[in-house]
Order: C-alpha cells, then structure tokens, then sequence
C-alpha cells in the first residue's frame, strides 16, 4: 500500500477506484492550479497582504458556494467531461451519474429514483470536499502555496481525496445495511481514520523535506564532479605542455651537439690566424725587451774596466784608490768591479 494512503486500494474493485480517481482529480486540479493562481493573483493586486491568506479566502469562498444550484450543475458537468476524457468517451452525462453513484451504495440498493441518486451525490461532493479542505487548511497549505513545484504534491492530494470518498462510500453502506440509524461508521473508526491521516500528513511532509535534501545533495555532487573534470583536464594539459617542453628542449640539445661536432673547417683556421696575430705584437715586445737588456749588461761591462797605473817597480799598473779620488775620476760611493779573468792582472 502507497504511504499516502489510508484505505488498502486492493479490497476495492478497480472500477470504484478508477472512478474515484476521477473525481479526486478533478477537485485536486481546482485546489492545487486554479484557486492557487487565483490566490497568486489577489495578492499581487494588493487585495490580501499575502498568497496564502488570498487562498484560505478564495478557498472558503469556493467552499460555501460550491453546492449552489447553478456552481453544483457546473461542476458535475465538468466531472462529466472529465469521466469521458479519462474512463469513457460514449457515456452520457445521466451514464456518468449513475455510474459516480452506484459506487457509495450496495447492489441491493441500486434500483434508486432520480432524486435519491442525485442526493446522495450532493451529501457525497458536499462532505468530501469539507472534509478535504478541513485537512488542506490545517495540514497542506505550505504544500500548496509555499511548495507549489514540488511534483509529488498532487499524487498525495489525490490519494486524500480518495480517502475521503472511500470514508464516504463506508458511511452510506452502513446506512443502507443498518436502516436509518445516522452513524453508518462507528466514532472510533472514525477517529482512528483521522489519526491514520495525521500520521500519513506527518510522514509526507517529511519525505518532502527529505527530497528536497537529496535534491540538494545531488546538486551539491554534480558540482563537485564538474570540478574534478576540470582539474583532471588542467593536469593533463599540463602533462602535455612538460611533455612538449622536454621534447623541444632534447631537439635543442641535439643541435648544439651538431653544431660542435660539424664546425666548418674554415671557420677554424680563421679562428687560429686571429689568434697568431694577437700574439705577434707580444712577440716583438718580447724581443725589443731582451735586447734592451742585452745592451745594458755591455754598458755595465765596459763601464766596470778598472784604470790602470803601471807600478814603477814591477812594471803592474798601479792602481791607487787616493790618486783616483784626487782626480775626480771616482767618487766616494762608486764601486769599483774588477775583472781578474785576465791573466796579466794576476799577481
């Protein structure tokens, strides 16, 4: 059993549940579209300070007018087209009534008078839609208004809406079956019927906030993921470029590598005659410095010759140190070299 659910659909004949979901959604597309938009439109006139205070107006407006002569025909001939729109294209507006309402009474009691079908209908649509509106007032007027887009919003009204004419088809079979007596269902299934809807009310707005989560969560992981792929796109690229690089720079290395290796021979004995010539100009300086100082070891030489007196005993040449400074021919501080390499100055 679906969790929106009060009543287990499979104890019930598929044609009262095909016919039931007619009706429920037709007033669902009433209460969730057209009083909401018209509720939208009050408020953006300034006519009520907010939506959902023009809704619980339009909503109990709708509500007490809805069993006028001229809104009640309006509305069974608006179910009627939807009964052929969805269940059977061929029937006729009375096949149409006739079939909404033998599904609130028991076989025995089919063979009914045109009034007392049409009665039943009326005490059914009355009680229905109060009882469904009771709910939408005090459970699920957030759902509509404040959580309009939300898509599973109609599959619960629908299926409270169905309970609701399900509660309906059990009080009238009570009637029939139990005579005249006014309560065809017991107070306390009654009230256990409203605490199972408490609790189902309960549990789907939880599930619609739990949705709304995971809604966030996956849009939160979505991200995520996209980042990821960018990153993993940045580092490949990046690989390629280091990639590139390292292939640009291994060309470069083998060029210079031949560029060493293939040096044309030209080139290099220019470079050898540039060298020669720079070291030409050293070279003569080199001699011009050697024979510089060839020329002053001479000068020495001959300026070192001692003078030479002849001793009038020996026939030696007397050399005397007082004669040569009475002459002027040596100062005090010259220094007298001389050469004893010759024989005839050995004594």
């Amino acid at each position: 059993m679906d969790s929106t659910q009060i009543f287990e659909r499979s104890e019930y004949h598929q044609r009262t549940i095909n016919v039931f979901e007619v009706i429920a959604s037709y007033f669902v597309d009433v209460y969730y579209n057209k009083l909401y938009f018209s509720a939208e439109k009050h408020a953006y006139e300034g006519k009520h300070p907010s939506t959902t205070m023009a809704y619980k107006h339009i909503l109990s407006y709708y509500l007490e007018r809805l069993t006028e002569p001229e809104n009640y025909k309006k509305c069974l001939n608006e179910l009627h087209m939807a009964y052929v729109k969805h269940l059977d294209k061929y029937a006729t507006y009375n096949q149409c009534i006739d079939a909404i309402t033998q599904e609130f009474v028991p076989e025995d009691f089919l063979n009914l008078r045109p009034n007392e079908k049409d009665s039943i209908l009326h005490h059914v649509i009355k009680n229905s839609n109060m009882r469904f509106c009771h709910t939408l007032v005090n459970k699920c007027i957030k759902m509509i208004v404040d959580m309009h887009n939300e898509v599973n919003n109609v599959n619960v009204l629908q299926n409270l809406f169905i309970d609701n004419l399900i509660i309906e088809r059990e009080e009238f079979y009570g009637r029939f079956l139990l005579g005249d007596k006014p309560a065809g269902v017991s107070p306390k299934m009654i009230e256990s019927i409203r605490e199972l809807n408490k609790s189902k009310m309960i549990v789907e707005r939880t599930n619609v906030k739990l949705k709304q989560i995971i809604v966030k969560k996956e849009d939160e992981l979505a991200a995520a993921r996209k980042k990821i792929q960018t990153l993993e796109q940045l580092v490949k690229q990046f690989h390629a470029a280091l990639a590139a690089a390292k292939e640009q720079n291994k060309k470069l290395q083998l060029l210079a590598d031949a560029s060493t290796v293939d040096k044309n021979p030209l080139d290099a004995d220019a470079e050898s005659a540039a060298a020669s010539q720079e070291s030409q100009p050293q070279i003569f300086e080199s001699s011009i410095l050697e024979e510089r100082s060839e020329s002053r070891r001479e000068s020495r030489s001959r300026s070192a010759s001692p003078v030479r007196n002849v001793s009038p005993a020996s026939g030696m040449p007397d050399v005397s140190l007082s004669t040569l400074h009475d002459t002027g021919a040596l100062s005090a501080s010259d220094t007298i070299q001389l050469d004893f390499e010759d024989d005839e100055y050995l004594v």
